[in-house]
């Protein structure tokens, strides 16, 4: 599959369609340089490291915790309260000051940033994180069920974007806009023909669409990220 950590991807898909596989799959078994894993509702555990939770009320708490975490272990696995402004404002500044390159999967998006909420920090990661002018890339790998109910960044910044069905209509609308050699039609029927855990994979860097197979239960086994 030709997708760089350094790029953005959004998965598309409802609970248990297979969208946090793919992106598990990115993280655990892709995805070479270090990681950090966002994990507002905790549903993950990687193997030899911690989750850390967040608990500060102000940014300035935020910081002093997040200082405590090891960032130079290869996958940093953190919790932050869902929509905490401080603790997310916190988070994101730390990943977009470290000095070596990452990939960032967000899991829930919506849980970090709704229409028109994101912090700074987040958009920051999100348009400028790429090509910020100093040689570091880091990339994302975000997750959601309703594109249209996060930040719209989430969708607008991604070079990849990768669609597992059912999904809501006004959903596959507002993702066509970003994918204009395809007609609604015709994605729609893509969609609707997948096989179970199949997806679609619309890249925008190179102007196409590809139907995808489900990932070999190789891929699914792996043991260094697993839902809880």
């Amino acid at each position: 599959m030709g997708w760089d950590f350094h790029n953005r991807a959004l998965i598309v898909g409802i609970n248990g369609s297979g969208k946090s596989e793919l992106a598990r799959h990115f993280i655990a078994d892709v995805v070479k340089p270090r990681r950090v894993l966002v994990d507002p509702k905790g549903q993950w555990r990687v193997a030899g490291e911690p989750m850390y939770r967040l608990h500060a009320r102000d940014e300035q708490s935020a910081v002093a915790e997040l200082s405590l975490i090891n960032w130079q272990r290869p996958i940093v696995h953190v919790m932050p309260k869902s929509h905490n402004r401080h603790q997310l404002e916190a988070l994101f500044d730390r990943i977009n000051q470290t000095r070596h390159p990452l990939c960032v999967w967000v899991d829930e998006a919506y849980e970090i940033a709704t229409a028109g909420q994101a912090v700074p920090s987040v958009t920051s990661l999100l348009v400028a994180g790429r090509n910020r002018g100093d040689g570091i890339r880091h990339g994302v790998v975000a997750c959601c069920q309703r594109p249209v109910g996060c930040d719209v960044r989430f969708r607008t910044e991604a070079q990849h974007i990768f669609c597992f069905w059912p999904l809501d209509l006004q959903d596959v609308r507002e993702l066509l806009r970003l994918t204009p050699w395809i007609s609604y039609h015709e994605a729609v029927a893509l969609l609707q023909g997948l096989p179970r855990y199949g997806f679609v994979w619309f890249d925008r860097i190179a102007q196409t669409h590809q139907v995808m197979p489900p990932l070999p239960d190789t891929y699914r086994a792996s043991a260094a990220v697993q839902a809880r």
